[in-house]
């Protein structure tokens, strides 16, 4: 591997995925379950839907049919796809769908709307959180400035309320956990789906995404992909492949989730 093609790698990034991932060539390696489980075992538990190219399902996943009311995380490392593919999901499906906001206290990006998420200052953040507010909540420290983002409990308990069958969450993986946890103890009668987006690139052209979309965010921002490729296999039940697209607009990844979520209802 070439020094330059690293860009701004730095050698605690590189070590932290040598730790993880064994294989010496995990930079080349295409990321679909059969290559990533050359490197993480866990992988090989994920069986493509003949039915349902891009969807590979976690062999002891559950089945769901004709279903009333479920909560789907979307989740997956930066620069992946994950609203671009919502986007798609919901301009398909969004009389099905409903989308629950997350609140954030970063800035908002050029590229998001004003509904994609609750933008929110710190302090009123901090407000919502002592008070018991958030069902999960995470904070990230990206040099400089620290951001905080987490779930309103009141936010789910609308999408609960809402008389459309799925409530999209897009979050972060250890997120998930908690929002399964309150979700199984207050409404065990809602099914819980986790799919995991996977670019079909290398780990080597999503650290190049990631820096391009990120700047300064990358160091963190790689740390945390590997950290999330490594755990994925244990806490999804589905993988979604997003393949390249010439136009940048992920329309097969989006046709796959929508005939996924389909499938459920």
């Amino acid at each position: 591997m070439q020094e330059r093609d690293l860009i701004q790698f730095k050698p605690d990034q590189l070590k932290l995925v040598q730790d993880v991932f064994t294989s010496p060539l995990w930079w080349t390696l295409t990321l679909v379950p059969a290559e990533l489980a050359l490197i993480h075992p866990e992988y090989s538990r994920f069986h493509e839907l003949h039915s349902l190219p891009l969807i590979y399902q976690r062999e002891d996943a559950l089945q769901y049919q004709s279903m009333s009311k479920g909560i789907v995380a979307l989740m997956g490392p930066a620069a992946v796809g994950k609203d671009a593919i919502l986007k798609e999901v919901l301009q398909k499906i969004g009389n099905q769908v409903e989308f629950l906001k997350t609140a954030v206290t970063r800035e908002r990006r050029s590229n998001e709307g004003q509904d994609q998420q609750q933008f929110m200052k710190s302090e009123e953040f901090k407000v919502i959180l002592s008070g018991g507010g958030f069902i999960e909540h995470i904070e990230r420290d990206y040099g400089r400035k620290t951001f905080y983002y987490g779930t309103p409990m009141s936010a789910v308990e609308a999408g609960l309320q809402s008389k459309k069958p799925l409530v999209i969450w897009r979050g972060e993986l250890e997120g998930s956990q908690k929002l399964k946890q309150w979700l199984q103890t207050y409404h065990s009668e809602i099914p819980f789906i986790s799919i995991f987006i996977v670019p079909e690139i290398s780990f080597q052209e999503l650290f190049k995404r990631i820096y391009k979309e990120r700047g300064k965010e990358t160091s963190t921002r790689i740390k945390k992909a590997v950290w999330e490729f490594k755990v994925a296999p244990q806490l999804s039940d589905y993988l979604l492949l997003n393949p390249q697209e010439e136009n940048g607009t992920p329309i097969r990844a989006a046709a796959a989730a929508v005939k996924l979520f389909r499938s459920w209802l």
